[in-house]
């Protein structure tokens, strides 16, 4: 473990809250790593690590100049973004032209050596799982949040396995909120993709066909104490909301009406929430790494 140290008088201390640099490196040594990362396999739940792909071209092109002391300290600041909740990894990146993978092993070395520039943002671990059948390294942890949408402090957060089907996320949910003996055929399921809705087929057996590029997913219950005021609320609004359309529906667009209901025409299907739902849909986010925000959740019939 690298440890941060005070500036002091003399000129060649590192800066004040830089990590330092105890450990020297050989310029074979560190050819052997970069060797390592090419030959290095893939194992069932293995760590390995995110780097910079700017930082790591750095040492790619320092090591062929033979100055291994010019490497700076692992920096993951171009890959990465800060919420109140911290740092988290940036959406829609590519490997080996946003960022490398560096299995633990050399990772721990090249830290040891060169040290991070911030501990919470530089050290980005993943695990190797099997997915379709081959081993990966997933950069972006799919998590779900369960919520119930009557009372957003009974939740959980589900962490997706390669292994889970439709019905496996949907049992784990239910069962975490103890409504596990909540007849099926009562509840619907739908995800949306930004502003857009859609039903979900609970028999699919593959959850990359909804999840794929999600890393949190927000799964709501509306529960059967509430059903007969909200459900009259719901049929009188989805009622306003089709008369409203009935003369918007040739171009075949979404519109959002005084910013309280959604309506998605293409789909010939309206879903609704309400503000207090958008803010729960949008406010609740994790320290961790997001990519795309899915919203998925129930409403039991």
């Amino acid at each position: 473990m690298t440890q941060i140290e005070e500036a002091g008088t003399d000129e060649n201390s590192p800066m004040e809250g830089s990590v330092a640099k105890p450990a020297r490196i050989t310029i074979k040594e560190l050819n052997q790593l970069i060797a390592d990362v090419q030959e290095y396999p893939l194992q069932n739940d293995d760590k390995w690590f995110v780097v910079s792909y700017t930082w790591w071209s750095k040492v790619l092109e320092t090591v062929k100049q033979g100055y291994v002391e010019d490497i700076p300290s692992i920096d993951n600041g171009s890959i990465s973004d800060k919420s109140s909740d911290g740092y988290f990894l940036r959406a829609n990146l590519a490997e080996s032209i946003d960022f490398h993978l560096l299995p633990e092993p050399v990772f721990s070395r090249l830290r040891d050596v060169y040290g991070v520039e911030i501990e919470e943002r530089d050290f980005i671990p993943r695990f190797v799982i099997e997915k379709a059948g081959k081993l990966v390294v997933e950069v972006y942890p799919r998590l779900v949040m369960v919520s119930f949408a009557a009372d957003s402090s009974r939740f959980c957060v589900l962490r997706l396995q390669g292994s889970d089907t439709m019905v496996d996320l949907r049992d784990r949910a239910l069962r975490e909120l103890g409504l596990i003996d909540t007849p099926i055929d009562r509840m619907k399921f739908y995800i949306s993709h930004g502003d857009k809705y859609e039903l979900i087929d609970t028999s699919q057996q593959n959850l990359d066909n909804y999840f794929d590029t999600a890393q949190k997913v927000n799964f709501y219950i509306q529960s059967n104490k509430y059903r007969s005021q909200h459900l009259h609320l719901v049929h009188y609004q989805l009622l306003r909301c089709l008369l409203m359309l009935r003369m918007r529906t040739e171009n075949g667009l979404s519109i959002m009406i005084n910013q309280s209901y959604l309506v998605e025409v293409r789909r010939i299907r309206c879903m609704w929430f309400t503000e207090s739902w958008k803010y729960l849909f949008h406010g609740i986010s994790f320290a961790g790494d997001i990519l795309v925000f899915f919203n998925f959740f129930i409403i039991i019939l």
